[in-house]
């Protein structure tokens, strides 16, 4: 039988680096002669690789994934060589016929973060309700300085989250029905650059920077790290990590209002979590440009689940679906505590590349704007109140979205439009057709939201 061009797609990690999307070619007869060759050479080069897409005959694979530009490769391409291809690329995915939330969030509103404790024995590591969502095994002590309540004490009934159960199996089933239910891990990625006295922190519990090698070593004051918090079995509600959930004056080494980093429930050990975590902190673009990705901000978090949350194979790769890695990210910013699970992925699913795409940046860009959009309509009900007190902040959003779209790129251009919008409307003034005209007539956006605001302002 005669050889042939073949194809595959893999995911390829040398020791030490972040695993790479990959194509590999290789003229070959079978399936097998290929995957055998593939595993020679990656085991000589000491490389963890595994497929993404199984070899196929190149015809095939042009047929049903489109990258044609592969053939190139076969020009160059020895007999017995395999040719280890780069891609920047995310892997083609099934298309989705409906518009589905592959994500669980849980939310914890109207936190309050601890204070000295002064009127309490023993102390909580965090607000009753957080403390039981990610400690369930441990139950919250009775207050002993609450003597009034001290033979009945507070019972807690707060709402648990929403567990998708084949999810929960998924998880569960790699133990086996012989071994004890394991317990949930809590880990904490700490973002040292927002600790100014981080270089004389010293924690008995595990904790690991996601830099390694020189970068590490260079970047050991402001990277960030895995942390494994433990709950001290003797003192359940204190440990080293106290003041996670605390105010600045309550003088612990960490604090809530700092927000240094997000929570992560797993029923993996350290080194699995760890390893996983290790390929997010930096990502190429599509053009191959590195970037830091600081995922492990509690706001970039819930940014950043919120732009994927109708992508399986983005949360596929970002929850380590396929080795049940992540069990939930917990991000706790401003006033409130949000728990981010998955609902089972479609089995057809394939995990994206590890690379920051086109719509991801885009979608970043979107809630940038959404959020700058919110503070400048909070700024004008807050300036013009008396005016604008029928006026909904939602309403307001709309008219700086729609100016944004027309040019109008300045904030006071902004803001002068959506006011002059809002009054053209409420005066029942033909807005669009004023707006036109202007236009026509004076092309600087900033002057010409001036004019406007005059003429329907008055």
């Amino acid at each position: 039988m005669k050889k042939s061009l073949w194809l595959a797609t893999a995911y390829v990690q040398a020791a030490h680096q972040l695993d790479q999307f990959v194509a590999l070619a290789a003229f070959v007869q079978t399936r097998e002669e290929f995957e055998q060759r593939v595993q020679v050479h990656f085991s000589q080069h000491q490389t963890y690789f595994r497929f993404q897409l199984a070899p196929i005959p190149a015809n095939l694979f042009f047929q049903r994934h489109g990258r044609t530009w592969l053939l190139h490769q076969a020009s160059t391409l020895d007999e017995d060589e395999i040719r280890v291809i780069p891609l920047t690329d995310e892997p083609s995915q099934p298309a989705m016929e409906e518009n589905i939330d592959y994500l669980h969030c849980h939310v914890i509103d109207n936190i309050e973060p601890l204070d000295m404790q002064l009127d309490r024995v023993p102390e909580l590591f965090a607000p009753e309700e957080v403390g039981l969502l990610l400690w369930p095994d441990f139950p919250i002590s009775p207050n002993l300085l609450d003597f009034q309540n001290r033979e009945n004490p507070v019972q807690f009934n707060f709402p648990r989250p929403q567990i998708d159960k084949t999810v929960l199996q998924r998880h569960l089933s790699q133990y086996g029905n012989d071994t004890p239910s394991p317990t949930l891990k809590v880990y904490f990625v700490l973002d040292a650059n927002k600790m100014p006295f981080f270089s004389s922190l010293s924690l008995k519990a595990k904790m690991k920077s996601l830099f390694q090698g020189k970068f590490g070593e260079d970047t050991a004051k402001v990277a960030p790290y895995l942390v494994e918090v433990i709950r001290d079995e003797e003192h359940i509600h204190s440990g080293e990590m106290m003041g996670l959930f605390s105010l600045k004056s309550a003088l612990h080494e960490f604090n809530w209002e700092d927000n240094l980093g997000i929570f992560i429930h797993s029923y993996a050990d350290f080194d699995t979590v760890y390893q996983h975590l290790r390929k997010f902190p930096m990502l190429q673009d599509e053009r191959g440009k590195w970037h830091f990705f600081r995922f492990y901000d509690p706001k970039v978090l819930r940014n950043y689940l919120h732009i994927i949350a109708k992508r399986p194979a983005k949360l596929h790769k970002f929850f380590g679906y396929d080795n049940n890695i992540i069990y939930a990210f917990g991000s706790g910013f401003e006033n409130s505590f949000h728990y981010y699970t998955l609902k089972a992925l479609p089995e057809e699913t394939l995990p994206a590349a590890v690379v920051m795409t086109d719509w991801e940046m885009e979608g970043f860009k979107l809630l940038k704007r959404k959020e700058n959009f919110q503070t400048l309509a909070r700024y004008l009900k807050t300036t013009y109140a008396e005016r604008l007190k029928n006026c909904e902040e939602t309403v307001l959003i709309q008219y700086f979205t729609e100016a944004r779209k027309k040019g109008y790129d300045a904030e006071i251009a902004l803001t002068n439009y959506a006011l002059a919008k809002y009054y053209a409307v409420n005066k029942q003034i033909d807005f669009t057709q004023i707006e036109k005209e202007l236009t026509d007539n004076i092309a600087n956006t900033l002057e010409r939201s001036y004019v406007l605001l005059e003429f329907c302002e008055k």
